[in-house]
């Protein structure tokens, strides 16, 4: 629906990516659904979790092929990912590439993937990610993430500039 804000996430539905805290601040976000890609030890807890407090605005969609997934991802509102620990996040790289407004967890990789590109949140506060969640329906805050992903892109995440980057490190 044109009223409704899509949120994304795209990950291995581990216990440290935090989703379950994600599914108890979308309790209270109507207006907002909350499409989960991935699979992992922790699904079957997740939609006990959503069933047993009948959210209909949150969609696990499991392991999909990566097009559709991309595809996904171009066409939502956000991307958010709030996990305690990150290496280098290849979803990020993708909602960067995608100049999409970010949510990340206040940890040092998101931080220095995203830079200036992302609303931080601490991950275990509900009233944190709902509000950084609804700050996200401003269209100023939006335009201003989205061109800062778009100029962060295109001076570091340059794909012929990392493998040269890369090839000079072998």
């Amino acid at each position: 629906k044109k009223d409704e804000f899509d949120i994304i996430t795209v990950s291995r539905l581990g216990k440290w990516k935090n989703i379950n805290f994600l599914i108890e601040a979308f309790k209270e976000l109507k207006g907002f659904n909350l499409h989960i890609y991935g699979t992992g030890p922790e699904e079957d807890f997740l939609k006990l979790l959503i069933n047993k407090n009948q959210l209909n605005n949150i969609f696990l969609h499991g392991l999909k092929p990566r097009n559709e997934v991309l595809k996904s991802l171009y066409g939502c509102d956000c991307f958010i990912q709030i996990s305690e620990y990150e290496g280098m996040s290849f979803s990020i790289l993708e909602a960067l590439s995608l100049n999409k407004p970010m949510i990340l967890s206040n940890i040092k990789p998101n931080i220095e993937t995203a830079k200036n590109a992302a609303i931080y949140v601490n991950p275990y506060s509900i009233v944190n990610l709902r509000n950084s969640i609804k700050l996200l329906k401003s269209n100023n805050i939006r335009k201003t993430i989205k061109k800062n992903a778009a100029s962060l892109s295109k001076r570091f995440y340059i794909r012929e500039k990392s493998l040269r980057m890369y090839y000079n490190e072998l």
